[in-house]
């Protein structure tokens, strides 16, 4: 089986901008879980999303726009919406985990951002 050796990144949303939603709710948190989430992100610069396997990444049901979750567990567990264009991972929202569900409001937003992402792309010039 022939692995894909392209390179990813990830970018965090909004798009070109170095202060933001996500950028802030990561710079919000305590040092340690920072760095919980900065390795998650590392791995999947590494091995892109979908060679981490089942308990690191899973498609979010009831989005429109390919949207998935980053898991980061422990004591504290959050989860990092994404979606991705071509090898670029975009990381459209952040939250913490407090109950065994996902908020429909959490899923809303990244599938809502995720469009914008989606058509942002589509734009002359791009």
């Amino acid at each position: 089986m022939r692995v894909d050796s392209t390179p990813w990144t990830v970018e965090l949303y909004p798009l070109g901008k170095h202060e933001g939603c996500v950028a802030e709710f990561i710079q919000g948190l305590p040092e340690e879980q920072q760095a919980r989430i900065a390795k998650k992100i590392e791995l999947l610069e590494e091995f892109g999303p979908f060679n981490l396997g089942v308990g690191h990444v899973a498609a979010v049901h009831g989005t429109r726009n390919h949207v998935y979750e980053l898991r980061i567990l422990g004591r504290s567990s959050f989860r990092l919406f994404f979606t991705c264009v071509g090898h670029v991972v975009v990381i459209l929202h952040g939250v913490q985990k407090k109950s065994q569900h996902l908020r429909r409001k959490d899923v809303e937003t990244a599938d809502r951002r995720a469009a914008e992402v989606l058509e942002s792309l589509k734009e002359p010039g791009r």
